[in-house]
């Protein structure tokens, strides 16, 4: 009898999931993309907004990405807080440079804190309506990436794009990897659903005016999160995503650094719609009991035949769903055969860390 329960609640659980999996899947996959016409022919101000905390090696390397980019009116503008020496001599060495703007934030005294003082510096300057933003370790894969922003931008107020991570042969690499493929999964495909929750500050494009001053009091306790806080001041059918290129992140090389860096993404989860907050929830709550489930069973009564299959058909279920992710996302250097191993501590992640944010202080590096 026990036996019997134990397996039907592994069955159950694996349906469950195939079935949420299933719809989310067809949302991303419903996702049209561009065309050369798409893009071609827009003309509307942008202004790329950079905020950089200290010293930043990457961006230097990248900065020409953005500068050369394949559009005909945008300005890049840089946010500085730091006091690193070779920051600055890069930037006396690119001030010349056409429609690209410096601003210092360093000795400049604000009620605002962390990145938030330096968005609404920075914001504060743009000449254009449309502020698409980018980090300073990041760089766009293709020379139409503002263009293929804005092509998705009519009729709407936000667009989010995909921001993967540059890939090594580390298995924190691979963790971080797998992590990311599963956040973009789900805050793509929910924003598709309508139901937009999250944004990607680090590939994001948005209306200028949305960053009012209401909207900076009211967030003004928070440091952290103001790509979500965004998402979250608009109609979710106001937000859409844009897949057709992707912007390339180094992640982080260590595990403290990661950790640091992955409370802070979810401490703003706390903000987030309640009815939200339990949908996405059940991911990890239908995965633990599947493991628990199968534990129990395969531990205490005989593994036959029913118990692999049944295994077979979870695991398959979940390297199939990342695999179609990276799929649908052009990824190169992909995860989705990493499933079997991290699914499990990846379900009790998601579990425990959110609690654990909750105490965590945030601050902006």
């Amino acid at each position: 009898m026990i036996e019997f329960l134990l397996a039907s609640i592994s069955v159950a659980s694996v349906v469950a999931l195939m079935f949420k999996l299933v719809i989310k899947i067809r949302k991303l996959y419903s996702y049209r993309s561009l065309k050369v016409e798409d893009w071609s022919k827009i003309e509307e101000g942008v202004s790329v907004l950079i905020c950089i905390k200290d010293r930043e090696p990457q961006f230097q390397k990248y900065l020409n990405k953005i500068i050369n980019q394949d559009y005909k009116l945008f300005e890049i503008v840089i946010v500085y807080e730091g006091k690193d020496e070779k920051m600055y001599a890069f930037f006396d060495s690119v001030k010349g440079t056409e429609n690209l703007h410096i601003v210092d934030i360093t000795s400049i005294n604000s009620t605002l804190s962390g990145k938030k003082k330096a968005i609404h510096f920075g914001i504060s300057v743009c000449q254009y309506q449309h502020i698409l933003m980018i980090d300073g370790d990041c760089y766009p894969e293709s020379p139409f990436w503002i263009a293929q922003m804005m092509a998705k931008k009519k009729g709407y107020k936000i667009v989010l794009g995909a921001s993967p991570y540059i890939s090594d042969s580390t298995w924190l690499n691979r963790w971080i990897r797998f992590d990311q493929m599963t956040v973009s999964f789900f805050y793509l495909s929910y924003t598709l659903s309508n139901k937009a929750y999250m944004g990607m500050g680090r590939n994001m494009l948005f209306d200028k005016s949305l960053w009012t001053d209401s909207f900076v009091e009211k967030y003004q306790k928070f440091g952290y999160g103001d790509d979500d806080m965004l998402v979250q001041s608009v109609r979710p059918d106001e937000v859409t995503i844009m897949i057709d290129s992707l912007v390339y992140s180094y992640p982080q090389k260590t595990w403290i650094g990661w950790l640091h860096q992955k409370l802070r993404h979810l401490k703003i989860g706390s903000q987030y719609p309640s009815a939200i907050v339990q949908e996405l929830a059940t991911y990890p709550v239908y995965s633990m009991i599947f493991w628990i489930a199968m534990w129990i069973w395969g531990s205490f009564f005989r593994m036959h035949v029913i118990w692999v299959l049944v295994l077979f058909l979870y695991i398959i279920l979940k390297m199939l769903t990342l695999w179609m992710v990276e799929h649908q996302l052009k990824i190169k250097n992909k995860v989705w055969f990493l499933s079997p191993f991290f699914d499990f501590y990846y379900a009790l992640m998601q579990l425990i860390f959110p609690f654990i944010a909750l105490l965590y202080r945030v601050r902006w590096k």
